[in-house]
């Protein structure tokens, strides 16, 4: 597992990264946490929710996300940070939606402001890709790269997948919704990319097991990427856990172009 380097990215001009935390109460408002759960592929980069993190500056591929209660909900976002600002992770309560194919729910946005002017540095992105109003929009010219995820079926047909979730703070096209059917993940999906650094948010899923993860990409111009995983069990800081396994490779020669990180999932308590 790549963990975040906090010493090697503070420097006199570097910016700062932290979440927030509510206390519950007794009455019945749940505890709620914001946080930085991954920059850049590394991941454990903060001992807590509202410890200032460093970042140099420059384009960044992030997971932040939010705690209420035992629900958590990670998000891909890119943040572009600028010398010595100082920013801060929020969640905010969306309205009430009721969908008869999704039943009834009250989604969440999560997005990062800068904590002295309190001005929003990204975009609003809910917590599940089905619910966003905008999702990502395919560039088109001779130039363009594109990335797709890989897919498999086990069990009674549960999806095990590596998938592009999220270019530079947009969520990844999905299956269009009917009056019978929901927006569905398209987990093979090629993802057309401009060439630059690309913030990819590459979404992992073992059947109901789910998790995220960030990956700042150089991307060459035409180049062809595939998104690899596997799931198994691992031993990660003396702890047994579920994981997958991610890597990118360049689909024409084969070559890892990102390294094997091992993502963990559920940690077993034998």
């Amino acid at each position: 597992m790549q963990t975040y380097d906090v010493e090697q990215a503070r420097s006199a001009d570097h910016a700062t990264i932290k979440g927030t935390y509510r206390e519950g109460t007794f009455f019945g408002k749940s505890t709620l946490a914001t946080f930085v759960a991954a920059i850049d592929g590394k991941l454990e980069v903060a001992s807590g929710y509202t410890t200032p993190i460093p970042l140099e500056p420059g384009p960044h591929s992030l997971v932040v996300g939010y705690w209420l209660g035992s629900t958590r909900r990670p998000v891909p976002v890119r943040l572009d940070a600028e010398p010595g600002r100082n920013y801060l992770v929020l969640q905010e309560k969306g309205e009430f939606d009721f969908n008869l194919l999704r039943g009834s729910s009250y989604p969440s946005y999560v997005y990062i402001v800068d904590e002295g002017s309190g001005e929003i540095v990204t975009p609003r992105m809910v917590d599940e890709a089905e619910y966003s109003n905008e999702y990502y929009t395919e560039p088109s010219g001779p130039d363009t790269a594109v990335i797709r995820g890989t897919l498999e079926r086990k069990g009674f047909n549960e999806p095990f997948s590596a998938y592009v979730l999220a270019i530079d703070g947009k969520y990844a096209p999905m299956t269009p919704q009917t009056a019978l059917t929901r927006r569905l993940t398209k987990y093979e999906a090629a993802v057309r990319l401009e060439p630059g650094l690309r913030a990819i948010g590459i979404g992992l899923r073992a059947s109901s097991q789910f998790a995220v993860y960030p990956v700042l990409l150089d991307v060459e111009p035409g180049a062809a990427f595939v998104l690899r995983y596997e799931h198994g069990l691992k031993r990660i800081n003396n702890d047994k856990w579920t994981a997958i396994t991610v890597w990118i490779e360049d689909e024409k020669t084969g070559a890892i172009v990102w390294p094997k990180t091992d993502v963990p999932i559920t940690r077993l308590p034998f």
